[in-house]
């Protein structure tokens, strides 16, 4: 976890760096408040020690300027004894907690402890970075409308080829799909994207699902999945809209799968346990009598969602992704279709 500390004292730069470097926290120093936006406009910190008592620039200015340039680190503020109003202050401005001088360096180890075991939760608390760590073989293509490596860092993913909006001269979606093309034709890969309502604000709704619809085709075409992750319920009703037919079909399907207890089991346990027999999925699952499984391990066949070679029945790939939707529909918010997928931030 890398940490600046900032302070006009340099005696206790010194000593702050010396304690928490022996707690395992890369630790980077800046005299006063200039040297602070300086070495914020050059690297990144997972967490800021801030005193806001400087000369050459209040703590809180320092504040402001980060707030104002999208700063995503997080703020621990250093305040005089007693000093509760500059802290409150500090706090409406994104610091997310304090500390009062003199303090214990080890309460303040514990508090950057805590910043990162928080950090890291938030990190992790999306469904598509679950499913990413799954995918330890893939390689991941990011598109996003904010910087992509503050995205990688902040939600703790590792792209093999990334793609910033914004910083993309022209129009960007030929460029993107050309690349999503390319990079697709020899390797698994997962496209992240980001960024739904910038590009709808920037170039339109109509070239917006054109950019989709070509996108989709590559993504059913080649070893490749789609997660889009987005900011808003407006972003996330585009996207319905733009999927409503693939809705449409995977929610027919899965209706039939879901509102048979049966046959929903027969899916969950297919996903848990594949390759099963016909013997092991009437004892994993308690069915009295073989005609009652038979039915319906018959209509999954016919619907293409299980497979039997020899006398094992597995999913197939196109059950497995339907097995996706029902785990989907049980624990959360997000919108699966197929290879396509569509989380909350």
């Amino acid at each position: 976890m890398k940490v600046l500390v900032v302070d006009d004292n340099q005696t206790f730069l010194s000593q702050m760096k010396k304690y928490l470097s022996t707690k395992n926290f890369d630790v980077d120093l800046a005299n006063g408040g200039k040297k602070a936006i300086e070495k914020l406009q050059t690297g990144k910190y997972s967490a800021v020690v801030l005193d806001l008592k400087m000369p050459d620039l209040p703590g809180i200015e320092v504040l402001k300027w980060a707030h104002n340039h999208q700063i995503k680190s997080r703020f621990i503020v250093v305040t005089g004894y007693g000093d509760v109003e500059s802290a409150v202050e500090a706090m409406k401005l994104g610091a997310i907690d304090y500390i009062q001088k003199p303090f214990d360096a080890e309460k303040l180890a514990k508090l950057l402890h805590d910043v990162c075991v928080k950090k890291k939760k938030k990190a992790t608390s999306s469904p598509f970075i679950e499913m990413l760590k799954e995918e330890k073989h893939a390689k991941i293509i990011l598109i996003t409308d904010v910087n992509p490596a503050e995205f990688e860092r902040k939600y703790d993913i590792n792209a093999d080829k990334k793609m910033w909006l914004r910083r993309i001269a022209d129009d960007p979606l030929p460029k993107i799909i050309e690349m999503m093309r390319k990079f697709a034709e020899e390797e698994r890969v997962i496209i992240v994207h980001s960024g739904i309502g910038y590009l709808v604000k920037t170039y339109g709704k109509e070239k917006l699902i054109k950019y989709l619809q070509a996108v989709n085709k590559i993504i059913m075409e080649r070893n490749a999945q789609l997660f889009i992750v987005y900011k808003s319920q407006k972003e996330k009703m585009l996207l319905n809209e733009v999927y409503e037919e693939d809705i449409a079909s995977s929610v027919d399907k899965i209706v039939r799968i879901y509102k048979n207890s049966t046959r929903r089991k027969i899916l969950q346990l297919l996903e848990a346990q594949q390759p099963l027999t016909y013997t092991q999925i009437m004892k994993e699952l308690g069915i009295e009598y073989s005609s009652k499984l038979a039915f319906h391990l018959k209509t999954l066949l016919k619907m293409g969602i299980i497979e039997k070679n020899n006398k094992f029945y597995s999913l197939t790939t196109y059950g497995e992704h339907m097995a996706g939707i029902l785990d989907t529909l049980i624990s959360g918010n997000s919108r699966t279709v197929g290879k396509i997928a569509w989380f909350p931030l």
